[in-house]
């Protein structure tokens, strides 16, 4: 966990970014501090440990430990309109006691079950795009 001291270094490298930024020097990528990084895998770790659900950022990919036996149909809400969405129980195989949601559309969760049927458990499944042009890819790890 971070100290109260890096979290102060880290607001001061802030700072000093925004100011940088603020004078027009926004041409090229600030240089983020390896801290500051750090930091930010810890945020990402926690928002993972703490939600129930698997969320995948555009071009990232994970690999996901998917149960044949452990699915389900579901109704959600999705742009204020309601819809079926699959919802298969998942795991990451470095933490497989920690069972997740995974949430894929139905055309996505054909392409999930084709795997599956042919015996494939282990999915790398990568994410392109975001918000409707959001499309996955899986292949067998």
């Amino acid at each position: 966990m971070l100290r109260q001291f890096d979290l102060i270094k880290i607001k001061m490298n802030r700072e000093v970014m925004c100011q940088k930024l603020s004078n027009g020097n926004n041409s090229a990528p600030v240089q983020i501090s390896e801290q500051a990084q750090k930091a930010f895998q810890e945020v990402e770790e926690l928002r993972d440990k703490q939600s129930k659900f698997i969320k995948l950022q555009s071009g990232e990919t994970k690999l996901i430990q998917f149960d044949p036996e452990k699915f389900k149909i579901s109704e959600d809400e999705f742009e204020g309109k309601k819809t079926k969405r699959v919802h298969y129980e998942v795991t990451d195989p470095k933490s497989p006691l920690d069972v997740k949601i995974l949430p894929m559309s139905p055309t996505n969760a054909g392409n999930i079950n084709t795997l599956l049927k042919k015996g494939y458990t282990l999915l790398e499944v990568k994410r392109i795009g975001s918000d409707r042009n959001t499309k996955y890819t899986f292949a067998p790890a």
